[in-house]
């Protein structure tokens, strides 16, 4: 699925009374969670969507495995500056944030260290 496929997934199904902004997404590998023991159930609501399951029942536990499947996954998200989207995400060599922005047909690239310098450094691009 394309990045832009997920988002309108997104936009569609999750945006509601209770969630009012998405920040962010993790994707991972399947194989992350087979690796814990926990599989997948599909649902499809919405398409294509899966529930994990045979999480265990201590909430430590749980927690744990979260936490590591957290570790192995690639934050995602959208910056808006200046009226430019960037699609950022994270870089695990580097440990740092790396956005594109698509700038009337040029793609700008910039990286940031810290989650709260995002916006700085997207508007130190566009300069």
């Amino acid at each position: 699925m394309s990045a832009s496929a997920v988002w309108d997934i997104a936009q569609k199904h999750v945006l509601g009374e209770k969630i009012k902004k998405i920040y962010g997404r993790f994707d991972f590998l399947a194989e992350g969670i087979f690796r814990h023991k926990l599989d997948f159930v599909p649902d499809n609501s919405p398409p294509r969507h899966a529930n994990i399951v045979n999480w265990p029942h201590e909430k430590q536990a749980q927690k744990s495995h979260a936490q590591e499947i957290a570790a192995e996954s690639i934050f995602h998200c959208e910056v808006i500056c200046k009226g430019y989207v960037a699609q950022v995400a994270y870089e695990k060599k580097k440990n740092c944030l790396k956005g594109v922005i698509d700038s009337s047909g040029k793609h700008i690239i910039f990286t940031s260290k810290e989650v709260n310098k995002l916006l700085e450094a997207m508007e130190t691009a566009l300069e």
